[in-house]
């Protein structure tokens, strides 16, 4: 079994929390789109990231790069773990 506390833990957790981020920064520009799509449109993740912005379902345009409520969403409950 692995340990359950101790510093190998908290480096598990910010690890967990910091590939989120990741995953939700270059998933943002591609919300929505299928599979087939990416596949598509994409030959790299590096492809994705270099876009400057995507448009955006309501309008305007999303500034590749930037994360999302889902990581706000993910910090907010990370802090209230944290604080218990």
């Amino acid at each position: 079994l692995l340990p359950c506390d101790g510093p190998i833990v908290i480096l598990r957790f910010q690890g967990c929390l910091l590939g989120a981020m990741v995953g939700d920064v270059v998933g943002a520009a591609v919300e929505g789109e299928s599979a087939a799509y990416i596949a598509r449109a994409f030959r790299h993740v590096d492809e994705i990231v270099a876009l400057r912005s995507v448009p955006e379902i309501l309008g305007g345009e999303w500034m590749v790069g930037r994360f999302t409520d889902d990581t706000a969403m993910s910090l907010c409950v990370a802090e209230w773990v944290l604080e218990d």
